[in-house]
């Protein structure tokens, strides 16, 4: 969903053409950090405006407070009876390594299985059975069960015991470019538009 989001904004600002490359994100950090890649889509922290100029407003906000889980899980009745995290202290959640936000926010006490990105950990999940729940998007993780063949076999359940689940992700434009001030400035710009908001929110939709 993230690339179209950002073709979408483009598509408003005829001057510029878009392309959007999948990278490892220490990778995606690093091009940007150093001008080899114009710009990404990500939570504006305050280390990433030393190297970015970042969008006033979110393109999207992403709300990360669902389990993800198999309706074949033989502990289906403890993530659906869950109400802390204490509760799954039990069971082994399946995270994607290297995320900062996974680790600062699903406590230590779980066990964990690493995967490299989303589609490889709904493998592990649906597949290999190496896990017991994600902590997802609703949107992305029921994307990749269709990508995958695994819709049929998907819960989702929201859950308001994940602290900081909703995560605001702005357009960032490496410092290294020179108009990178101009480009946010038309990005912020068409941000406000009534009809750039009305097919967002159809494109956002389109993944639920």
């Amino acid at each position: 969903m993230f690339p179209d989001l950002v073709q979408l904004a483009f598509s408003f600002i005829p001057e510029y053409t878009t392309e959007s490359v999948v990278l490892p994100w220490s990778r995606a950090q690093y091009n940007v950090r150093h001008g080899v890649t114009d710009g990404l889509l990500t939570y504006p922290s305050m280390e990433r405006q030393g190297y970015a100029i970042f969008s006033a407003l979110p393109l999207f906000t992403q709300d990360f407070g669902h389990l993800v889980y198999s309706a074949e899980n033989p502990n289906i009745d403890v993530i659906e009876s869950a109400t802390s995290f204490a509760d799954l202290s039990g069971l082994t959640v399946i995270v994607e390594r290297g995320s900062k936000w996974e680790e600062d926010n699903i406590p230590g006490y779980l066990a964990r299985v690493p995967g490299p990105h989303l589609n490889t950990m709904m493998h592990l999940l649906m597949l290999r059975e190496a896990g017991d729940f994600m902590v997802q998007p609703a949107e992305d993780a029921r994307f990749a069960a269709r990508q995958l063949g695994y819709s049929n076999k998907l819960k989702v359940r929201k859950v308001d015991f994940i602290p900081n689940s909703q995560i605001p992700f702005h357009i960032g434009v490496s410092r290294e470019l020179p108009f990178a001030r101009e480009v946010i400035d038309r990005v912020d710009a068409i941000m406000q538009s009534p009809e750039f908001q009305a097919q967002r929110k159809v494109l956002i939709e389109s993944y639920r």
